[in-house]
């Protein structure tokens, strides 16, 4: 995988703190995790957009009133890249809370997480399958157990009460993403194996 990080700015991280999920509404991407563990953030001062549409849509909305969270998290819907890209350039936080459903589906290297460090944000997701390689614990973000939202909870409110860590955490994501994951690196490496 590979990503232009020219598409990418770096975010303004605009108050007040903007966290940012993008995936399909599926079982595997744990935002029913997520919403549970926003539920334990009510008192803090964010906004949190859930960018995606798919069949558990509903059901999480409803999980959203049941957890009190109207005023503070939003279902956007599915959004072109553009705005994708847009959004990223004023969020502090990206957060995908990954786990092995119940069929074993899993995500083995989200292109989106490649995009959030692309865009400077810390991410907060977990050690499921290949993610770890992308993320580092502690140093461009937190990685925390599947189906935990307690430990979710925690890793996120770490960013929103330091946000220069969060943007140093970002930084860091950036360089990581230039030296793993641009696009020209990766086409250069394929070539060199087909030469």
């Amino acid at each position: 995988n590979g990503i232009d990080l020219a598409d990418f700015n770096a975010s303004s991280f605009a108050a007040p703190a903007r966290l940012v999920f993008v995936g399909r509404l599926i079982g595997k991407k744990g935002v029913d995790v997520l919403l549970d563990a926003l539920r334990q953030l009510r008192t803090l001062p964010f906004a949190a957009q859930i960018v995606g549409d798919g069949p558990l849509r509903a059901e999480l909305e409803a999980q959203l009133q049941r957890n009190e969270l109207t005023g503070a998290v939003t279902f956007t819907g599915e959004k072109p890249q553009a705005e994708i890209r847009a959004l990223f350039g004023t969020a502090s936080v990206f957060v995908l809370p990954a786990r092995v459903d119940s069929n074993g589906a899993m995500d083995n290297l989200p292109t989106v997480i490649m995009e959030a460090m692309a865009s400077s944000l810390p991410v907060v997701s977990t050690t499921v399958a290949g993610i770890p390689e992308m993320v580092v614990n502690n140093e461009t973000g937190y990685l925390v157990p599947p189906d935990d939202p307690v430990a979710l909870a925690g890793a996120i409110e770490k960013l929103l009460r330091d946000p220069e860590t969060a943007r140093a955490m970002g930084k860091h994501g950036r360089a990581r993403a230039a030296q793993l994951f641009a696009l020209e690196k990766n086409v250069a490496a394929l070539r060199k194996v087909f030469a």
